[in-house]
């Protein structure tokens, strides 16, 4: 399928997007700091508030804000009655998402991990370790291949191994990336897992998001976006996480 690329200001329009996110990203472990018994419902409504503050757009499902064993379901959204409340050694997953509210803007998409707690688990730990590994692979694969031989398939291939290597996926529950569209977050470009087909379009955004997911004990995931310019360089438009944040 031929997906246009997007013009000089939606790439700007993006690129704000994704920077407004890590900055709510950086405002909610600082909220946790200071309220260590905050729940993950509590901090779904901060998020949607400072997508108000910000005039941003968001989907009508609220951001994926997991506790714990919750970070093992790919897709959590917590409610007032059945979120999770922060305490000493938890793990913690942000994944939010969201566009400017102006005609065209795309979105920006992000996924953080955090620890509240002293040592952390030396299997938690190793999960993230090999979904940095991962995604690491991914954007080398796309640095280092020509932007008219990069399938999806092949970048997603690029990262595969590495995560199913750790002997800790129970299950892969998604791709390892997806195009960012401009009214959903998930736009209609081909996704990066290893059955598709199709070549990575110039100047859209994608992400880039490995995960490790153990059943009913925690789930790990980095989400990180790019695009990939006419000149075939890869352009990645949100901050990189290489450490578990420590709160």
């Amino acid at each position: 399928m031929k997906v246009k690329g997007w013009n000089k200001l939606q790439i700007e329009q993006h690129e704000k997007a994704a920077k407004d996110l890590c900055e709510i990203k950086d405002q909610i472990f600082d909220l946790m700091g200071k309220q260590p018994e905050i729940s993950e419902f509590e901090v779904a409504q901060f998020i949607l508030d400072q997508f108000k503050q910000r005039d941003m757009k968001t989907e009508p499902d609220i951001p994926i804000v997991a506790f714990r064993e919750n970070t093992s379901f790919v897709h959590y959204f917590p409610t007032a009655e059945s979120a999770k409340t922060l305490k000493p050694n938890s793990l913690i997953m942000l994944d939010v998402w969201a566009r400017m509210n102006e005609k065209g803007a795309p979105f920006a998409d992000i996924t953080w991990m955090a620890w509240s707690g002293e040592e952390i688990p030396e299997e938690i730990q190793k999960a993230f370790d090999a979904v940095i590994l991962s995604r690491g692979r991914g954007v080398e694969y796309i640095k280092t291949t020509k932007i008219k031989n990069l399938k999806t398939r092949d970048i997603s291939r690029s990262m595969t191994g590495i995560t199913l290597k750790s002997g800790m996926q129970d299950f892969i529950p998604h791709g390892f990336g997806h195009s960012l569209g401009l009214t959903t977050c998930h736009g209609n470009g081909v996704r990066l897992k290893d059955g598709s087909r199709g070549f990575l379009p110039k100047n859209i955004a994608y992400t880039i998001e490995p995960g490790i997911y153990v059943e009913g004990k925690f789930g790990v995931r980095s989400e990180i976006d790019f695009y990939v310019d006419e000149n075939g360089k890869i352009n990645i438009t949100t901050e990189v996480q290489k450490e578990i944040v420590r709160i």
